[in-house]
């Protein structure tokens, strides 16, 4: 079942032909009665305020709803009005929402089949457009309708002189909102799957895009279970992948698209390593960044176990890794050696031993949920940033 939805406004409307995207032509007054004829919706629901049902008796004619109703009975399709309020504040914007969702509901109720949808936003006071948008995308992520176009009639975009006025069809202004969103879930979380799935599915001519949403499962999943290599060679295959993205002949959603990838790139240039081994130094630095990346997140557990990992390579790195013996953890930390990497001061082996017992300890009790001491969840998270604050003062000696 199709239904189109949209808003009559007050106005006197002019006779003219809309063309639409795909070269065909209608001939209206009204652009809703002009979109009514080219997708021939099996429902019409119409948002209308009292003034647009009222008549002009000055001129003796008819309401604007009542002249829309006289041609939509052309197309023999049943109609619903919708009252709403003038949307003067707040209040009255909420309540033209939720007239229009509640009536929608009223309709097709929540686990029955849902109709194709069509929104005009052309028409209405204002807001009204602005507030059809909102609708459209709520109706989409709460009541999963199959949205399949939002069109604007663009009366005033050419010269009234002009014979055939332009219809446009936004429907990619929301999906750049789409993408977004994706992009920052992505960078918010970690997780990747929704963002992955739009760059198999989006037809932007990006012609590797498959490579990068490889890329970014393999980065997700890497984040996710804290794979510390494979996370910083990931992200390496990610930035590389979007580093090849040619806009050269692009359109201007793909554009648009590629500069939010482009963020991502941004983000995680820091993180990216194609091999990790190859330099210990920039290993720690990158590695210390990934700390930072978890911590950022609230992702404390995942935080501390990079940590954990990090000031033990810290360690061997500095000294006992020169030295022609392997030594227990115990060991590393012990040796009563003074370090003499320049920073914020010259730290003697005990502060890095009371380091990795403060992160050994945060650790754990993370790893035990709790069970293991009495420390409110705020107690936990100053110990841990107690604990990246010190980690920061050794960067300056990488």
């Amino acid at each position: 079942m199709k239904v189109l939805i949209g808003a009559i406004g007050l106005g006197r409307y002019v006779g003219t032909t809309y063309g639409f995207e795909d070269g065909t032509t209608k001939d209206a007054d009204y652009f809703l009665y002009a979109i009514t004829q080219h997708i021939k919706p099996e429902h019409l629901i119409v948002v209308a305020t009292d003034k647009a049902k009222e008549p002009d008796l000055k001129n003796n004619k008819p309401s604007p709803l009542a002249e829309l109703n006289e041609w939509i009975a052309l197309e023999n399709v049943p109609t619903t009005v919708i009252d709403i309020p003038n949307g003067k504040d707040r209040n009255e914007a909420w309540g033209i929402f939720n007239a229009i969702v509640e009536k929608y509901d009223a309709m097709f109720p929540k686990g029955s089949a849902q109709p194709e949808v069509y929104m005009d936003v052309t028409n209405g006071l204002r807001s009204i457009p602005i507030l059809m948008l909102s609708i459209a995308r709520y109706l989409q992520r709460s009541r999963q309708i199959d949205l399949r176009g939002i069109f604007y009639g663009a009366f005033d975009a050419v010269e009234r002189s002009e014979n055939v006025k332009p219809v446009y069809q936004v429907d990619s202004f929301m999906t750049v909102l789409d993408w977004a969103s994706a992009v920052d879930t992505f960078l918010t979380t970690g997780n990747s799957v929704h963002l992955a799935e739009m760059l198999e599915m989006q037809n932007l001519a990006i012609e590797n895009a498959d490579e990068i949403a490889d890329s970014l499962r393999d980065l997700s999943t890497a984040l996710d279970l804290v794979r510390i290599e494979q996370i910083h060679q990931c992200a390496d295959s990610l930035v590389n992948a979007i580093s090849k993205v040619d806009t050269e002949d692009m359109v201007a959603e793909g554009r648009i698209i590629v500069e939010l990838l482009h963020r991502l790139q941004s983000e995680f240039e820091p993180l990216a390593i194609a091999t990790p081994q190859a330099n210990m130094r920039t290993f720690l630095k990158k590695n210390l960044e990934l700390v930072l990346w978890y911590f950022n997140r609230n992702r404390y557990q995942d935080a501390m176990l990079v940590a954990r990992e990090w000031i033990l390579t810290y360690k061997m790195q500095n000294k006992n890794a020169k030295l022609k013996r392997s030594y227990s953890t115990s060991e590393i930390f012990d040796r009563s050696i003074r370090d003499t990497e320049d920073g914020y001061r010259q730290w003697v082996i005990r502060d890095k031993l009371e380091l990795n017992k403060e992160i050994n300890d945060v650790r754990n009790s993370l790893l035990h949920g709790g069970f293991s001491d009495e420390q409110s969840a705020q107690d936990m998270v100053n110990r841990i940033e107690n604990v990246i604050a010190k980690l920061q003062k050794l960067k300056v000696a990488l």
